[in-house]
């Protein structure tokens, strides 16, 4: 199984997904299919699926950052640029008491400067 750096990973069932050994404990998005057209979406959290028939990436993404929020979970290292630029720019969640990242990193530097390069051309995000 592959794993991607927004905690993505595709598989086929929820038995092939809960059977695997190696998922990581933090959330992960599951696509049923491959990943741009999966028609069904799972989430697993501490190894486990706890929901497998969510409708789309939209619904199956908010439910990620969610889990993320009420459950304490800080982003994983790997996936952490990419996580605190959706938080801060596409979902506008920008306090740093908010923030997923690990305690005392504040905003990753690559969402820092990915921000300013994206405000030298003043688009609206």
């Amino acid at each position: 199984m592959k794993y991607y750096s927004l905690s993505f990973q595709y598989t086929i069932t929820k038995d092939a997904a809960s059977g695997q050994k190696d998922l990581p404990v933090t959330p992960i998005l599951i696509a049923c299919g491959k990943v741009l057209t999966a028609e069904r979406w799972m989430l697993a959290i501490d190894g486990r699926v706890v929901t497998d028939n969510i409708p789309d990436f939209l619904t199956a993404l908010g439910m990620l950052f969610s889990s993320y929020y009420c459950f304490g979970i800080h982003y994983s290292d790997s996936g952490s640029a990419t996580l605190d630029f959706i938080q801060r720019c596409l979902l506008k969640i920008n306090s740093e008491k908010r923030s997923k990242v690990k305690k005392g990193s504040g905003t990753h530097p690559k969402v820092l400067s990915l921000i300013m390069a994206i405000s030298d051309y003043e688009w609206n995000l």
